[in-house]
């Protein structure tokens, strides 16, 4: 209880002394080509599926971030955010359903100046980045050795945003934004286990990820 409200009190500390507070929400387009070769090869090795297992490619991003209060072009603050998506075929008798789930926490820094660029901005991310995988058949969760099947992985990312501000009347403002994602290194050593019931057969145990997305930002008074 005692840590619970020490979050709270620091996290209050941040919205106080904050300039602003934004929340995103984003289309992502995901990509990695150690989880598409290992889902080709859970895919070959069935034939009999009739429609065969798809990609995670495509999922929906939400973010926040926080910036101290400071009049400056160059402004710095917390960085959150979440994504989900899933890979589902259906066949006679049988569904699969490849649950995946990425969160990025860290820094970020802003650059805006409204002399110059207008209502241009650009944001660069550094941050940790977890992912979890799960997997789930015909509606229940999948059992390996007497116990539920998941993959849980963990990393450092790099991004990069750009938006437009559209400023409002209550002095808040919307942006669309584009953003791109990199994280060269993710240890998660049972994506394959998970997807393919085999371990270092088909990928290493590191992986690489990429992702682009596309969205809208509300950037509070």
């Amino acid at each position: 209880m005692k840590k619970c409200l020490v979050v709270l009190s620091v996290f209050y500390s941040i919205v106080i002394h904050s300039q602003r507070m934004t929340v995103g929400l984003s289309y992502e387009y995901f990509y990695s080509g150690a989880l598409d070769k290992i889902i080709q090869t859970f895919n070959f090795d069935r034939p009999f599926l009739q429609n065969k297992q798809p990609l995670i490619t495509n999922g929906l991003n939400a973010s926040f971030s926080i910036f101290k209060k400071k009049e400056q072009k160059w402004i710095h603050g917390f960085y959150s955010s979440y994504s989900y998506l899933q890979s589902y075929a259906e066949n006679e008798n049988f569904t699969n359903r490849f649950l995946f789930h990425l969160i990025d926490l860290g820094y970020s820094t802003k650059y805006q100046d409204t002399s110059k660029i207008g209502g241009f901005y650009s944001e660069f991310q550094i941050s940790s980045k977890w992912s979890g995988l799960f997997r789930r058949t015909n509606g229940e969760p999948f059992i390996s050795d007497s116990t539920r099947s998941n993959s849980l992985g963990v990393g450092g990312s790099l991004s990069w945003l750009i938006g437009y501000s559209f400023r409002m009347k209550n002095n808040s403002s919307i942006s669309p934004t584009v953003q791109l994602s990199y994280t060269p290194y993710i240890y998660a050593p049972n994506n394959e286990s998970v997807i393919n019931s085999t371990k270092g057969l088909i990928s290493e145990s590191w992986q690489t990820f990429f992702s682009a997305r596309i969205g809208l930002a509300y950037h509070f008074k």
